[in-house]
């Protein structure tokens, strides 16, 4: 899944020190230079829906005009309509 932010946006991760119990903040990740990130982490998706915008990646396009979709099926019965024009 891909998400937007500023370009060279620095995402931090805070925790503790288990020895010390002292937080401290670290770098997880930076957006790259036209402010994009792309992961597949099913546990880091889930936190980062919630702050940035993002892209389905699950969308379906038809080859043949504009239509955009969610599913496999959906995109099918849409082909369809296509062969019936012709």
């Amino acid at each position: 899944m891909k998400f937007y932010s500023e370009p060279n946006h620095a995402v931090m991760e805070r925790k503790v020190n288990k020895q010390t119990n002292t937080p401290f903040s670290k770098v997880l990740f930076s957006f790259d230079e036209k402010g994009e990130y792309e992961t597949t982490d099913e546990k880091l998706i889930s936190k980062l829906k919630q702050h940035f915008k993002y892209d389905e990646e699950n969308k379906k396009h038809c080859k043949k005009c504009d239509f955009i979709c969610d599913n496999h099926g959906e995109l099918l019965q849409h082909y369809r309509t296509h062969k019936k024009e012709e």
